[in-house]
């Protein structure tokens, strides 16, 4: 998995498990990113990831955006 991040743009781009690339694209414009969080859990005896997107708002200095996007990770 690859993060690009800067100031008006999030890319997240995953693989999957039969090793074909997909890219997700999301343009946060007027937001910093500001956490990006993993998590990972087991649930019936299955793995499962969390990426969770968090920016926030320049001039409140408040969080903002939430964004939780399942993935999955190439071998």
């Amino acid at each position: 998995m690859k993060i690009i991040s800067n100031k008006k743009k999030l890319e997240v781009l995953t693989r999957n498990k039969s090793s074909h690339n997909i890219s997700i694209k999301m343009c946060i414009h007027h937001f910093y990113i500001h956490q990006v969080r993993l998590i990972n859990y087991i649930k019936n005896n299955e793995q499962k990831n969390i990426l969770m997107l968090k920016s926030q708002n320049e001039q409140d200095n408040k969080i903002h955006l939430s964004y939780t996007m399942p993935f999955t990770t190439g071998k």
